[in-house]
């Protein structure tokens, strides 16, 4: 178990990092390694990777300039857990633009 918790946090951090970058091919790459972990191993993820998960498909759609597709998944990253900051962070960014 341990070793799947580092493989998906792992891609997951991975993606996070590129989503941060931006540019289209580094935002493609980041949203095949979020679906890879969601796919293979969906039913195993505990909430807060599901949460991620969506966080972070939240960020490639803001970089994207899709906002309301990015709003849809901080809200479900706080449907799925609701204390999570880096989700309420993103929402309240998405809503106060600087």
């Amino acid at each position: 178990q341990a070793a799947q918790a580092h493989t998906i946090a792992g891609r997951l951090n991975s993606a996070e990092a590129m989503a941060r970058l931006g540019g289209d091919e580094l935002l493609a790459i980041a949203d095949g390694w979020v679906e890879l972990v969601a796919g293979t191993f969906g039913d195993q993820l505990t909430p807060q990777f599901r949460a991620e998960i969506e966080t972070i498909k939240g960020k490639i759609a803001m970089r994207r300039g899709e906002s309301s597709v990015a709003r849809r998944h901080f809200e479900q990253a706080l449907r799925i857990a609701p204390g999570d900051s880096e989700a309420k962070l993103q929402l309240s960014r998405l809503e106060n633009p600087r």
